[in-house]
């Protein structure tokens, strides 16, 4: 089975998980509010496995969605929350931040099981290129597709 994952905000951050993502394999959906951002990661990435959109809402087919918006609570709190509400149940949500309690971003999403961490160095190498940090609350599938998903075997439940 192949994985679809939806980067969600693609400047520095998110284009380079797009790319190194797209590099392993997986099939890739990335959203950006931005126009002039979506041409330039088009003109970078562009091939068969990359889907870019506007809308949330195009991310129903993704396995797991890594935001990758700016390190500020509000902004990740209401992009979780957004995400639970556009994606299918059992969809793993990841949030990049470097500095904020992953706890609380889970509690926030309304989905606290399906929010795990994922700290990527900057720019993301290709390979295994994340630490995986999941709560008391995460669900053991979400951490095993997290954990897939960032080239780390995965954690023993």
């Amino acid at each position: 089975m192949s994985l679809v994952i939806g980067v969600v905000g693609l400047g520095g951050l998110g284009e380079g998980l797009a790319d190194a993502l797209l590099a392993g394999g997986a099939e890739v959906i990335g959203v950006d509010s931005d126009p002039d951002v979506l041409g330039r990661v088009h003109e970078r990435l562009g091939g068969p496995q990359l889907t870019l959109a506007t809308e949330l809402v195009d991310l129903k087919r993704a396995d797991l969605v890594i935001e990758a918006v700016p390190e500020d609570q509000d902004v990740k709190e209401t992009v979780l929350r957004q995400l639970v509400e556009a994606c299918v149940p059992g969809t793993v949500f990841a949030t990049t931040t470097s500095t904020l309690s992953v706890a609380r971003l889970a509690i926030a999403s309304g989905a606290p099981d399906r929010v795990v961490g994922l700290r990527y160095a900057i720019p993301p190498p290709h390979g295994r290129h994340a630490s995986l940090v999941g709560t008391t609350m995460t669900a053991p599938e979400a951490r095993h597709l997290a954990a897939r998903c960032s080239g780390w075997p995965a954690p023993r439940s």
